[in-house]
């Protein structure tokens, strides 16, 4: 192998260019050249648009966050000759494989682009939100994590000060992983995720017993798409759908902090933190496995196994066949959610 390509494909998240320059670093002791093609699929289906990624260049980045070829949530199979302009500009630029880091859209279009139309890709699983499967974590994930943890600590004075509610929302439209580890390791009152409908009932009377005990404040960490039951009752707001129909959407913790304050005269307010998640220097953590990550990505490419995703299994990296993951989504156990209840207090 002479050439290949990568690209780095859906939301941003913090260890992206780690992944990038432990793809170099094993490339450049084989000689191989890489070219990193930009905005993600949307650049291989435009004109091929790429930079050719040195150690040098990546040598100071890996510390940043975001992705130095930038990113963006196309699906080719949206764009007419999408596919078919994926695979030509790969071949007009000499590269002969490519390497995908994305999060579960990205990693399913990838499967299909190899069944259908015989993409030699290998995947790096990718998520701030920890919603990529057969890995024990995605980087990016405990970065998010941590900054949320941080924010909550600040929260405890805030809401104290105030004797105040608080309701924390975090990413997570579909799955609760940031939340819930966030959530447990800041000490909130209540944790509110996708996976599990809430009681509206349930949280105000939580706020209201907190209150009559002398509490003087309480934490609420929820995901974005926690939804109450009967969810009918709450309307999103639809910021906009991406090509993959997922719906961009606002409001959660603000419709159920109105209802907090209707419903007990409690000062309630609602915190957003979703975005800032996803920025920022990435933990040690996330460095060395996007690192890894990156390194065993190029080692697949190199010895053909084309078709795979890199993942974490203990404190192992593996190549694993991509159809395991690809279409799916790992979501927050009934068990794990239960075990987390005997911690709010």
């Amino acid at each position: 192998m002479k050439r290949i390509g990568v690209i780095t494909g859906g939301g941003d998240c913090p260890g992206l260019n780690a992944v990038l320059r432990g793809i170099v670093l094993k490339a450049a002791m084989q000689g191989i050249e890489v070219l990193g093609f930009r905005r993600g699929f949307q650049g291989l289906i435009d004109h091929g648009e790429y930079i050719n990624l040195e150690y040098d260049d990546l040598e100071d980045l890996m510390i940043t966050g975001s992705t130095a070829l930038r990113t963006s949530r196309t699906n080719p199979f949206a764009h007419k000759g999408g596919p078919q302009q994926i695979v030509y500009n790969l071949k007009r630029n000499g590269c002969e494989a490519l390497i995908v880091i994305g999060g579960y859209n990205i990693l399913s279009t990838t499967h299909q682009l190899a069944e259908k139309y015989g993409l030699k890709a290998v995947c790096v699983p990718k998520s701030a939100q920890n919603g990529v499967p057969e890995t024990d974590f995605c980087f990016g994930f405990l970065s998010a994590v941590n900054y949320a943890t941080e924010a909550i600590d600040r929260l405890h004075v805030t809401a104290s000060s105030y004797n105040r509610c608080l309701v924390i929302e975090t990413t997570g439209q579909e799955v609760g992983w940031v939340a819930l580890y966030s959530g447990l390791g800041g000490g909130v009152h209540e944790i509110l995720i996708p996976e599990f409908p809430y009681n509206v009932t349930d949280v105000c009377n939580l706020v209201n017993k907190r209150k009559k005990e002398g509490k003087e404040y309480t934490l609420i960490a929820m995901a974005e798409g926690a939804r109450p039951k009967n969810s009918g009752k709450f309307k999103a707001k639809t910021i906009i759908k991406d090509e993959y129909g997922n719906d961009l959407i606002s409001g959660a913790s603000e419709w159920l902090a109105n209802q907090i304050r209707k419903k007990t005269g409690v000062d309630t307010r609602s915190v957003v933190l979703s975005a800032i998640l996803r920025s920022g220097s990435p933990t040690n953590y996330d460095r060395i496995l996007g690192l890894r990550f990156g390194e065993k990505a190029m080692a697949s490419a190199i010895e053909g196994k084309f078709g795979t995703m890199v993942s974490l299994k203990g404190t192992e990296i593996v190549s694993i066949p991509l159809k395991q993951a690809a279409g799916k989504i790992r979501t927050v156990p009934a068990s794990l959610y239960k075990e987390s209840r005997f911690f709010l207090i």
